[in-house]
């Protein structure tokens, strides 16, 4: 996200140290890093699991019905309760040509989606 992304990112934060490398790399970003203790952390990923870093990033914007209907080959995921995979299927689902993929449940963490 920090190298295709930056526009999405509104905040940058680290909970945990990191290799000078990595830190490196964040900081030419160009992002003010915000240090968090474990617990802010925790509470900022809803008990996620972030391994030390967090963004805040901007509101997405999805395509609407009539934009998602134009796509011949369309992918519904229904009740996703663990968000881990999600990259693998989208992924998978591109490489097979799927033009659109429906994410559909109550208690979806669209949150752990995006991030995936």
């Amino acid at each position: 996200i920090l190298e295709y992304h930056k526009d999405c990112i509104n905040e940058l934060y680290l909970a945990k140290e990191c290799d000078k490398t990595t830190f490196s790399k964040i900081a030419k970003s160009g992002f003010k890093i915000k240090k968090l203790d474990f617990k802010t952390a925790q509470a900022y990923a809803k008990g996620g699991n972030h391994q030390g870093f967090l963004l805040d990033i901007k509101e997405s914007s999805f395509a609407n019905l009539n934009e998602i209907k134009k796509n011949d080959f369309i992918v519904m995921l229904y009740g996703i309760s663990d968000v881990g995979n999600i990259g693998a299927i989208t992924r998978t689902a591109y490489a097979l040509g799927v033009g659109a993929l429906i994410f559909i449940g109550e208690k979806l963490a669209m949150e752990g989606v995006i991030r995936t």
